[in-house]
């Protein structure tokens, strides 16, 4: 026969936090990252993954998922705006 052993007294398992905007960055990068030659979708999608990333790095855990979204969504805004400034130039006419 086995005897109980004894536990820790007051002890409570903490369950692990994850960054879900730091996440959520990271998702909104990857889509930025795929629509950035459809500009008016792209730009939009890219700053409001910086400012999930901005979010997310001020947290503690889950840090890195923030620091990939920071990087996707600035990538991909960079691309957007360039399309989008390649774009509107070549609507406009010349005189």
């Amino acid at each position: 026969m086995y005897m109980p052993q004894p536990g820790y007294p007051g002890y409570v398992p903490v369950p692990a936090q994850t960054n879900g905007a730091g996440i959520a960055s990271m998702v909104l990068g990857i889509l930025g990252l795929m629509m950035f030659w459809f500009w008016p979708l792209g730009v939009p999608i890219s700053i409001v993954g910086l400012v999930l990333a901005s979010v997310g790095m001020r947290r503690i855990e889950g840090k890195g998922f923030a620091v990939a979204g920071l990087v996707l969504t600035i990538i991909a805004l960079v691309l957007s705006g360039c399309v989008a400034i390649a774009s509107l130039a070549a609507l406009h006419p010349y005189y």
